[in-house]
């Protein structure tokens, strides 16, 4: 393996905190099947809340997952940055 492909793999095997920010409010009991998240929901006086989402600890496909499960419920992504990385795990 090359060095970039390398870097490219150990870099989607690492665990990170990511959070998310959709539109809309999600429900807690919708994302029991995720560790390790926390929910807070910006109500907003005439607007549609903000959901933020933190999940702690994370890899890739979790991410992914949750990913596509706010998409399955019609829920508009706005935001997704990586917080933290945790090259250790």
């Amino acid at each position: 393996m090359n060095q970039s492909a390398e870097s490219l793999h150990l870099a989607g095997s690492c665990r990170a905190t990511y959070l998310v920010r959709v539109l809309e409010n999600v429900s807690a009991r919708y994302l029991n099947y995720f560790d390790e998240i926390s929910i807070i929901v910006d109500i907003r006086p005439n607007l549609a809340p903000i959901t933020t989402l933190c999940l702690h600890d994370t890899d890739q496909a979790t991410l992914f997952g949750l990913l596509s499960h706010l998409y399955d419920f019609g829920h508009t992504l706005l935001y997704v940055e990586q917080l933290a990385l945790d090259e250790n795990k």
